[in-house]
């Protein structure tokens, strides 16, 4: 039987080294292995169940979205009839207003050909004047002798 050398057995040596090296690496890994495979077990039912309530979120939304449009439109109906109604009272209120004008414009021109006091009481004094002349004129056309 032949003997391997010092040299081959220092080979040998690294190899037996080596490959326990790369059986304790297996080992790790097998372990690392198998606590990922416990990890995904128990997320994988998580992840399902993450996904329905995704899902069941995503319904919701686009629900509440549904929902909110609807109430835009509708409030949006609702404000432009009330505009509409507005402007129609303000057009009402213009003509209305039109009218009020013209007819204080009226009551204006005759309050304006209204004697005031002042007036009366200038008319009243010239009238008494004018009486006392009308009396001087009578009183000496009585003194005339006639022909």
């Amino acid at each position: 039987m032949n003997h391997p050398t010092a040299e081959e057995f220092e080979e040998l040596k690294r190899r037996v080294e080596k490959l326990e090296q790369s059986g304790q690496q297996i080992q790790l890994l097998r372990t690392d292995v198998q606590e990922t495979n416990m990890l995904l077990k128990r997320i994988l039912p998580d992840v399902g169940t993450s996904r329905e309530k995704l899902d069941a979120l995503g319904r919701g939304q686009q629900e509440l979205k549904q929902e909110l449009h609807s109430h835009s439109e509708a409030w949006l109906n609702s404000l432009q009839e009330s505009f509409e109604e507005v402007k129609s009272a303000l057009v009402e209120i213009r003509t209305t207003q039109g009218s009020r004008n013209e007819r204080f414009d009226r009551i204006e021109s005759r309050l304006e050909a209204t004697a005031t006091r002042d007036d009366i009481t200038i008319l009243k004094t010239t009238q008494d004047e004018q009486g006392a002349k009308l009396d001087q004129i009578l009183q000496l056309l009585q003194q005339k002798p006639g022909p």
